[in-house]
């Protein structure tokens, strides 16, 4: 019996120091940018002028409204071949010019700002060291503050992504360093985000 536990105690270990080396790098933070903000999704910022009725006339409306990237610093650690958890922090925002709806005069930038804090899941369909392809989803909260006229209103809620497709390339064996891409769509982000992360 102790013969056996011992063999079963050695398997377990050399088991584990295999899985510690296949999975030597399974922890990573990253720096990404790219996509159009999820704000633009909500409608904040319109030109709603409409010459037929008096609210497109008498009302303030926006023009050219500007969508900045996305930037976001996340946090990954592969659990095992097949999965992983993620944290993602990110910033984005937007400005538009406020006119009167009258005489079409500048009344100053409306802003609205988005930080989000957002963990996940990540399912790995190939996860070597040098070449990962994932997929994931996350939900968390978020803070919005939107600014008029220099008057800031701040709101709290739930923001949610959806990760069809990753990839990422570590540069060189026995280095961290690597590159990736995502596609991605949620009240957070919408489209395409590359960035650098190292992995440890």
């Amino acid at each position: 019996m102790k013969k056996l536990a011992f063999s079963l105690v050695l398997l377990a270990g050399f088991a584990l120091g295999a899985a510690a080396q296949e999975n030597a790098f399974n922890r990573s933070v990253s720096l990404s940018l790219g996509g159009v903000t999820g704000l633009d999704a909500r409608g904040l910022f319109q030109d709603n002028s409409n010459p037929y009725t008096l609210s497109g006339v008498y009302e303030p409306t926006w023009s050219n409204p500007i969508y900045y990237p996305v930037v976001s610093l996340d946090g990954d650690w592969i659990l095992s071949r097949r999965i992983g958890i993620s944290l993602s922090l990110s910033y984005s925002s937007l400005k538009a010019e406020k006119l009167d709806g009258v005489t079409r005069e500048s009344m100053g930038f409306s802003y609205a700002r988005q930080l989000c804090l957002v963990p996940g899941f990540r399912v790995y369909w190939a996860n070597k060291e040098r070449f990962k392809l994932y997929s994931g989803a996350g939900i968390g909260a978020e803070l919005c503050w939107i600014t008029e006229e220099g008057k800031p209103e701040r709101k709290f809620g739930a923001t949610w992504d959806i990760l069809p497709l990753g990839v990422r390339f570590k540069l060189l064996d026995g280095f961290g360093l690597y590159v990736f891409g995502e596609g991605m769509f949620g009240t957070r982000l919408i489209g395409y985000r590359l960035g650098v992360g190292y992995a440890f």
